[in-house]
C-alpha cells in the first residue's frame, strides 16, 4: 500500500511536467537516446561532489584521475552526495528504521536511483526513456540526484537516530561535525555575483504603460560566470529574469528546444531585428517594447 501511494503521488506530481512537455515533445521529437545516455550518472557520480569539496575533493580527484581522466573538473554530473551522508543512507537501506512508509521510501529511492545509473554503455534508464510519456524530454539524467537529496537526507538522519544511542557522545559529535563540514564546497552553486545581478534588475525602470511584452535591444557587455558575452545565451537568460521580476512577458528566452520563429541572433544585428519582426507578426503581438540592457531604457515599437 505505501508503494501504491507513492506511485499515485508520483503520477499526480508529474502532471505539470507532462502538461508542459508533451506538446513540446510532439513538436520536437525530444532528445536522442545517445545524448541522454551520455548524461546518465555512473556509480562514481553518486559521490561526485566536485573536486573542490572541502572534505572529499581529494577523493573525487583521485577517482576521476584513476577511472575517467577525461572527466572535467566541473561537469553536469557533479550532483553526488558526500561520503558520510551516503554511508548513513546505505545504513538506512540495510536496516530501515520506521514503519512501512519509511521502508517504501527507502525502496523507491534505491530503485529509482539504480534506474538512472550507467554501467559502461548500459543504463536501465532506457526503460524509462522508452516507457514513460515525456521521459525523452529529460536530457541530464544526473540531475535526478538533486531531487534525491530530500529522501536521502531523511533516511540518513533516521539511520543516525537509530545508531546514536549505541555510540559515545564524542563519536556522535564528530560524526555530526563531519556531516556539516562535508557540505562545504569551493564551487559557487550559481557562479553569479548576487549583489551585482540584483543591482542590474533594480536598475530596470518600469515599462511604459503601452508595453504588453518586450524583447532585448542591447545586451550586457560583461560576462557573468565566464561565458561568452557575444552569445545568444547572454541576453535571453537575462530577459527571462527581468520578465519574472517585473511581471512582463518577453519573446526572448532560451531552452534546449526553442519555439518556431524564435528570434535567434544577437541584439543590434539585422538578422535579429528581422527575426523579432517576423515573430511579432506571426503571433499578432501588440504593444511590443524594446529593453536596452546597457542603458536600462525602454523603447516603444510601432504596432
Amino acid at each position: 500500500m505505501p508503494l501504491a501511494g507513492l506511485g499515485a503521488l508520483a503520477a499526480l506530481l508529474n502532471l505539470p511536467f507532462l502538461l508542459v512537455y508533451l506538446p513540446k515533445a510532439a513538436e520536437t521529437g525530444m532528445h536522442a537516446w545517445t545524448m541522454v545516455r551520455q548524461y546518465t550518472p555512473s556509480p562514481l557520480d553518486m559521490l561526485n561532489v566536485g573536486e573542490r569539496n572541502l572534505a572529499w575533493g581529494w577523493l573525487v580527484r583521485l577517482l576521476n584521475f584513476t577511472f575517467r581522466p577525461e572527466m572535467p573538473a566541473w561537469s553536469e554530473q557533479m550532483t553526488g552526495f558526500p561520503l558520510a551522508l551516503l554511508a548513513l543512507f546505505a545504513a538506512a537501506l540495510w536496516r530501515p528504521a520506521g514503519g512501512a512508509v519509511v521502508k517504501a521510501l527507502a525502496l523507491a529511492t534505491a530503485l529509482t536511483w539504480l534506474l538512472t545509473l550507467r554501467f559502461g554503455p548500459v543504463s536501465a534508464w532506457w526503460l524509462v526513456y522508452e516507457g514513460f510519456p515525456g521521459a525523452k524530454a529529460a536530457r541530464v539524467v544526473a540531475r535526478y540526484q538533486i531531487f534525491l537529496a530530500l529522501p536521502v537526507t531523511l533516511l540518513a538522519v533516521a539511520a543516525l537516530a537509530r545508531l546514536a544511542p549505541r555510540m559515545s557522545r564524542l563519536s556522535v559529535g564528530l560524526l555530526v561535525a563531519l556531516l556539516l563540514v562535508e557540505q562545504l564546497n569551493g564551487y559557487a552553486p550559481t557562479f553569479l555575483d548576487r549583489p551585482h545581478e540584483l543591482a542590474r534588475l533594480r536598475a530596470v525602470p518600469p515599462p511604459p504603460a503601452a508595453c504588453q511584452s518586450f524583447y532585448v535591444t542591447a545586451a550586457r557587455t560583461e560576462s557573468r560566470f565566464g561565458e561568452e558575452v557575444a552569445n545568444v545565451y547572454n541576453h535571453n537568460t537575462e530577459a527571462m529574469l527581468v520578465a519574472e521580476v517585473i511581471g512582463l512577458p518577453t519573446i526572448n528566452g532560451i531552452s534546449t528546444f526553442n519555439p518556431p520563429l524564435w528570434p535567434d541572433g544577437l541584439p543590434g544585428t539585422p538578422e535579429y531585428a528581422a527575426a523579432v519582426r517576423a515573430y511579432a507578426t506571426t503571433h499578432g503581438l501588440r504593444g511590443l517594447c524594446g529593453l536596452d540592457l546597457q542603458r536600462f531604457s525602454w523603447s516603444v515599437a510601432n504596432d
